[in-house]
């Protein structure tokens, strides 16, 4: 646990240091799936922290895909600087975080299970059952849609002179 702690609040400093887009979406990537996990270790439901990793990697795909598009031919060179400044940070932070002795409430034995079977079921219950199926087709005729749109022939979204 304080490892992933250490490793995000590295990944947050070093964040301002980048000036690539793909090493940007790469170090939002991790941060992302790094706060993911806490959360799923903390909240008694993960179904946040799904949602939150699911919706960043959709983001992250489109993001990808138009910084691709724009900046394909760039050089991506590693700063050695960072590198040192991550190293330090992390050990740093690590050696803070095991003095203090971090260690947040993590009893899952307390936990309610019938509080994830009442949430399970609010959401399938009868007048939610329709919305949520509803929901679910919206997202699939919108992504056949998209799909569809798309021509795959000429090449990337944006057309350079």
């Amino acid at each position: 646990m304080s490892m992933m702690i250490s490793l995000s609040m590295t990944i947050s400093m070093i964040l301002f240091l980048l000036t690539h887009p793909l090493s940007l979406g790469l170090a939002l990537l991790i941060q992302t799936t790094l706060s993911s996990l806490l959360i799923a270790f903390i909240s008694p439901s993960s179904w946040y922290s799904y949602m939150l990793f699911i919706v960043m990697i959709g983001g992250m795909m489109v993001l990808f895909i138009y910084m691709t598009s724009i900046a394909s031919n760039e050089k991506f060179l590693m700063n050695t600087t960072i590198i040192i400044l991550a190293t330090s940070t992390m050990v740093i932070t690590l050696i803070m975080l095991t003095k203090m002795n971090f260690a947040p409430p993590m009893n899952k034995s307390s936990f309610n299970e019938e509080l994830l079977v009442n949430l399970f079921n609010k959401w399938w219950s009868n007048p939610l059952n329709l919305t949520s199926s509803f929901l679910f087709m919206y997202l699939l005729m919108a992504m056949i849609a998209t799909i569809k749109i798309t021509s795959f022939n000429n090449g990337p979204l944006r057309q350079l002179n």
